[in-house]
């Protein structure tokens, strides 16, 4: 088999995911108060009215048809392209504190900058306003981070109010995640009350001045926690399952009570009436685990509630769960724009962390447990940060067919916006890259992050982290590369932007080299060359062979690589159809362009 056919995995067969349009089933929108106290709740603007009258746990609702919240202008960016320049930094640092690195990489969007973190970072005084006005000054986005999942119990002024918006399991107990840091639970995405207080902390970083907001982690309550081995035993709360009742009788409208009970399954004392009041229990999935011997992922009903953990949002919804966290992750995103628009008259930049819709750009983060590996997650996640058995960076893989998929993901969830990959963290990944030698470190994004631009896809140049453990770029000799590579991709932005995918066939004469084809607006043809001949370090290759099946008016090509800063012509020689051009040395990356 080929490099390409034994080092890269089949698109197709990596994600499985459906290409289609997004048409998500978004067939409800409700928001249950608690049974102990009567609420005041915000009115959120839709395509049709929504009303909201919560007291003591019943729901008087109108809510939208399937497409009309994908079909919404409101949940859209209104401004002008918001990537241009295609350049992304990550570096994340506490509210108070701009990382001076920053300074140094010229223009393009500080990915993340800041987070917000129990209580850090929830009120303005937190922020060092200047230094954020100071990037902005030097002609950066600055985007600003929140947790838009974790949270812990002292961050409440009330154990009534955490208790109110905590995530719960099957047996409505609050799930612990002392896997992230001990005390830390997950927020309840269905209550109103906890979709309160992630807009309530976004307000605050519109306040501050951030161009835009990074919400991490938003549809991470439905995992489970470690005491039950992340088997997805989380999101049985009130709220959820009277949701769950209303998608179930917007979905079936045929089915009566009986019909019900044969269709899901349950007994009879635990039969959904559409008729009753929908916020009422009178259909339960904590009843129907009790009556089946307790939770289990694998009973039937589970493949109409689904998994709504999944960060790569699925772009046609079936189940319940991830047509769910579109519709609270939409009503979330509208209340954000709707202040930042009411307030400063502007828009905000949103993103999170994976593939959702709604986002001014896609922020995907590189960790373990990823649905990119070909058996759709764990244990076969895509490692992409790759290794050899001691450890050192095996550069052998090419992800291009992988890169190309999830772009194609992302434009099918959310439109042609940016899709910037970065390194996530603490996760082995991001153990593997700081286990790196600095020329290893150099290598890794040198060849990746060129195969990510090459499949119309972004990578955020890794600067540091919040852990201080784990050294910047500056303190480990990586900042001034990242500078200059960062600047290449700055000043040769055109060959990234307005460009598709060519099925022009371009043939190589050395083996372990990537190719990807692109076109632009043009017309002009742009081919990517990644040299993945490495063995403790790039092998050059000399003089290579490179055909391409067509005919072009140019009698020359042009050639330029981050690896140096010249660029070339080489004579285009055409023969029976077929131009060919002989590259006089690959050292990593080379682009060549020719109409």
């Amino acid at each position: 088999m080929s490099f390409l056919q034994n080092k890269s995995f089949q698109a197709a067969k990596l994600l499985g995911f459906r290409l289609s349009v997004v048409c998500a089933t978004l067939l409800f929108m409700t928001s249950c108060g608690s049974d102990n106290e009567a609420r005041q709740v915000e009115p959120v603007l839709m395509v049709e009215p929504i009303v909201e009258n919560v007291t003591k746990g019943v729901c008087n609702i109108t809510f939208p048809e399937t497409s009309d919240l994908l079909k919404d202008e409101e949940l859209r960016w209104k401004g002008d392209n918001p990537e241009s320049v295609p350049v992304y930094h990550f570096s994340q640092s506490q509210p108070e504190f701009i990382d001076p690195q920053l300074d140094e990489m010229g223009t393009g969007t500080s990915l993340r900058t800041t987070n917000q973190w129990r209580n850090s970072g929830t009120e303005v005084e937190h922020y060092d306003i200047e230094g954020i006005q100071r990037l902005k000054d030097q002609g950066k986005r600055v985007i600003l981070g929140l947790t838009a999942s974790v949270i812990f119990e002292n961050q409440f002024a009330a154990k009534e109010d955490f208790l109110e918006v905590v995530s719960r399991d099957a047996l409505n107990n609050p799930v612990r995640h002392d896997e992230i840091v001990n005390n830390a639970y997950r927020g309840n995405v269905a209550s109103k009350a906890f979709r309160d207080l992630i807009v309530k902390y976004a307000r605050t970083l519109i306040d501050v001045g951030a161009d835009g907001i990074f919400l991490d982690e938003f549809n991470s309550g439905y995992r489970g926690g470690e005491d039950s081995n992340f088997d997805g035993n989380e999101g049985f709360d009130d709220i959820h399952e009277a949701d769950f009742r209303r998608y179930l009788c917007k979905k079936y409208p045929d089915l009566d009570d009986d019909g019900f009970v044969k269709l899901l399954g349950t007994t009879a004392d635990n039969a959904l009436s559409c008729s009753d009041d929908l916020c009422k229990s009178n259909f339960s999935m904590r009843k129907y685990f009790e009556n089946n011997g307790g939770y289990n992922k694998n009973l039937p009903l589970m493949a109409e509630w689904g998994d709504g953990n999944n960060t790569r949002t699925v772009p046609s919804p079936d189940t319940f769960a991830e047509t769910a966290n579109i519709v609270y992750w939409a009503e979330t995103i509208r209340r954000i724009r709707k202040y930042a628009r009411n307030k400063y008259n502007r828009e905000i930049l949103i993103t999170s962390n994976g593939l959702l819709p709604f986002v001014d750009f896609q922020s995907v983060g590189l960790f373990d447990w990823n649905p990119e590996g070909p058996g759709g997650g764990n244990p076969f996640y895509m490692n992409y940060v790759p290794t050899d058995a001691q450890l050192n960076l095996d550069a052998s893989y090419s992800f291009l067919n992988v890169f190309s998929t999830l772009r194609q993901i992302s434009d099918a969830i959310s439109g042609p916006v940016p899709t910037v990959l970065f390194i996530d963290w603490p996760t082995q990944m991001s153990e593997n890259y700081y286990n790196f030698s600095v020329q290893e470190k150099k290598d890794y994004f040198r060849l990746y992050a060129a195969e990510a631009y090459a499949s119309n896809l972004r990578f955020a140049w890794h600067l540091k982290t919040s852990i201080s453990t784990e050294l910047s770029a500056q303190e480990s000799g990586m900042l001034d590369w990242f500078v200059q590579e960062a600047a290449f991709y700055r000043n040769n932005a055109a060959l990234y932007l307005d460009v598709s995918d060519s099925d022009v066939q371009v043939d190589v004469s050395i083996q372990n080299v990537a190719v990807k084809v692109n076109e632009k607006t043009d017309g002009t043809l742009v081919v990517h060359l990644i040299n993945h001949n490495y063995s403790s370090g790039l092998e050059s290759q000399l003089e290579l062979d490179v055909t391409i099946n067509g005919v072009f008016a140019a009698t020359e090509a042009t050639i330029i690589s981050p690896d140096n800063s010249s660029i070339i012509s080489v004579p285009l020689t055409v023969i029976e159809g077929r131009t060919q051009l002989v590259l006089p040395e690959l050292q990593g990356i080379a682009i060549i362009t020719l109409k």
